[in-house]
C-alpha cells in the first residue's frame, strides 16, 4: 500500500474504529442492564419488609436464592447462546478476549443453573423431608406441575452433556464430535424457556416478562445463523 492510498483509507479506518467502540459500549450497557432485571423483578414483587424477612431463616433464604439463580440462569444461558452463534461478530468488536469471556461466563452459567435445582432440592428436603426431595429428582407425570418440571430436569441432563463436551474437547475421542454435543445448548435454552415460563414464580412478573420475546428472538436468530454457516454458498447471482 502506497502512502497516498493509505492516507485515502485512513478516514475510513478511523470511522470503523469509532463504530466498533460505539458497538462495544452499547453491548456492555445492554449486558449490565440485563443483570438488573432479576433484582428489580424479585424485590419489586414484594414490599421491603417481606424481602428483609427472607433473610430471617434458612428456608426463606434458600428459596430467595433459588429464585435469583433461576432468573440469572436464563439470562446467562441466553448470553451463551448468542456468543456461541455470533462469536465471529463479537470477536470483531471485542477482539480475541471474547473467547476467554465465553468460556469463563459459560462455567459461571453452568454453576448458576445447577445451583437452582440444588437449592430446590435442599428446600424440599428441609420442608418436606428426604423422601419427597429424592422423589422430585426423578421424572414424574402425575400432574401438570410435574410435566413442566420434567422439562427442567431434561435441560439439566443435556446441559451437563454440552458443558462436559466443551471442557473435554481436547480428548482424542471427542475432538470430531464435541461441537455437535456442545450445540445442545440451543435445545437446553428452548427447554428452559418453556419450563420457566410455565412454572416460574417471577418469570411473568414485570419487568422480567418483557425479556421473553427477546429470548425467543435471540434463540431463533442464533439457530438460523448457525444453520446458515453449513449451507453451500453460491457464487452466482440468481434472479
Amino acid at each position: 500500500m502506497t502512502y497516498k492510498s493509505y492516507m485515502s483509507c485512513k478516514p475510513y479506518m478511523t470511522y470503523n474504529k469509532f463504530v466498533q467502540k460505539i458497538k462495544k459500549v452499547v453491548l456492555i450497557i445492554l449486558f449490565l442492564a440485563l443483570l438488573c432485571f432479576p433484582p428489580i423483578t424479585i424485590i419489586g414483587s414484594q414490599d421491603w419488609k417481606s424481602f428483609v424477612s427472607s433473610f430471617s431463616d434458612v428456608d426463606s433464604l434458600i428459596y430467595l436464592l433459588l429464585r435469583f439463580f433461576a432468573l440469572y440462569g436464563i439470562i446467562f444461558l441466553f448470553i451463551q447462546v448468542l456468543l456461541g452463534s455470533f462469536v465471529l461478530n463479537f470477536r470483531q468488536i471485542f477482539g480475541p478476549k471474547i473467547l476467554q469471556f465465553h468460556i469463563i461466563q459459560g462455567i459461571l452459567t453452568y454453576l448458576i443453573i445447577t445451583l437452582h435445582p440444588t437449592m430446590f432440592f435442599v428446600f424440599n428436603f428441609n420442608t418436606q423431608g428426604w423422601e419427597k426431595a429424592l422423589a422430585m429428582i426423578l421424572p414424574s407425570f402425575t400432574n401438570r406441575l410435574d410435566f413442566y418440571l420434567n422439562f427442567g430436569k431434561l435441560a439439566i441432563v443435556l446441559l451437563n452433556i454440552s458443558v462436559f463436551a466443551g471442557l473435554l474437547r481436547k480428548v482424542p475421542a471427542l475432538i470430531p464430535h464435541w461441537r455437535k454435543l456442545h450445540r445442545l445448548n440451543y435445545v437446553v435454552f428452548a427447554l428452559i424457556i418453556y419450563h420457566s415460563w410455565n412454572i416460574g414464580q417471577d418469570t411473568r412478573l414485570v419487568p422480567f416478562v418483557y425479556l421473553y420475546p427477546v429470548f425467543l428472538t435471540g434463540l431463533v436468530a442464533a439457530i438460523i445463523n448457525k444453520i446458515k454457516k453449513y449451507l453451500p454458498v453460491s457464487n452466482s447471482l440468481e434472479i
